[in-house]
């Protein structure tokens, strides 16, 4: 049986979804709010199902209209975040703290894509590599270990 439709192109469920997922930020809780979810269902099944609505482009093209008026909402837009930016450096500079200063220079760089942060993280794929600690994770069913510091290298920024 399929859903009956809205004007909007999405069934009610769909576009409670939506809503849940601007409030919430979280694809699975947003799924949890939306549909009829079983509290014996197991975490992978709801991550797997958000995902798939998330990927509906009715969905995505609501979640992305009420970011739109979200930010209309309150007044949040590049010109605007750049004026705070610019308001924190020349404070951070007529109180003597050099670093705040630097630190909104980073973020307009990087907020008007002058500035790049690049990560390379290697993972390990042949099971020789893993320690016994690592394998025996895997094994218990906890799934491969998360990258560690080392396996991050993290390069400086760079100006475009």
């Amino acid at each position: 049986m399929s859903a009956t439709r809205q004007s909007n192109g999405l069934t009610v469920k769909q576009e409670r979804f939506a809503r849940a997922y601007i409030k919430t930020g979280n694809a699975s809780e947003a799924y949890r709010q939306a549909y009829d979810v079983s509290p014996e269902t197991k975490q992978t099944t709801i991550a797997r199902k958000a995902h798939d609505v998330l990927a509906d482009g009715n969905v995505a093209a609501m979640i992305d209209a009420l970011r739109k008026k979200s930010a209309s909402k309150h007044e949040i837009s590049v010109d605007r975040i750049t004026s705070m930016l610019i308001e924190d450096r020349e404070l951070a500079r007529s109180i003597e703290q050099p670093s705040a200063a630097v630190s909104a220079n980073v973020a307009l760089a990087k907020l008007h894509g002058l500035m790049i942060e690049r990560k390379h993280v290697t993972h390990k794929h042949d099971p020789a590599d893993l320690t016994d600690a690592e394998l025996a994770a895997i094994a218990a069913g906890r799934g491969p270990p998360a990258a560690s510091a080392e396996d991050v290298e993290e390069e400086p920024d760079q100006l475009h």
